[in-house]
């Protein structure tokens, strides 16, 4: 426990000290804070694939109609990742339409709505799209 002497100590000390003394500390504790969020109560930033089961941070939305002919009946209550519904429709001889996407990432997200993607005419533009829009 910090005792007042110590705070007023750390008051005097010059502002740019002080501000990375409480960074390092701010290091500190979301290390800590993370190691408690994924090992202790084992969560895991993203949804599984009811397909693949692979861990996938994209949400999206495609009309009713093409998700019912796309996606067989026992993965239509569970997350479908983009590659898998990619191969669904391949297999149906189908094209689908993401009418958004939400990227939600440890540490920012990206929502890219049916405006903005009317430039996309592939699964690949648009993983190097949202690829983009993430690194700027």
């Amino acid at each position: 426990m910090t005792t007042l002497e110590e705070k007023k100590a750390f008051l005097k000390l010059p502002i740019e000290e002080r501000r990375a003394i409480m960074a390092e500390q701010a290091d500190e504790l979301k290390s800590h804070y993370d190691e408690i969020m994924e090992e202790e109560q084992g969560i895991e930033y993203g949804q599984r694939c009811t397909v693949c089961n692979t861990l996938d941070r994209f949400n999206y939305f495609v009309p009713d109609e093409q998700w019912a002919i796309i996606v067989p009946e026992e993965y239509r209550n569970g997350h479908v990742c983009l590659n898998c519904l990619d191969d669904l429709a391949d297999e149906k001889d189908m094209f689908w339409e993401a009418l958004s996407i939400y990227f939600a990432g440890k540490r920012g997200n990206v929502c890219v709505t049916d405006e903005k993607m009317a430039f996309m005419d592939s699964v690949d533009n648009l993983k190097t799209a949202l690829h983009y829009l993430i690194l700027r």
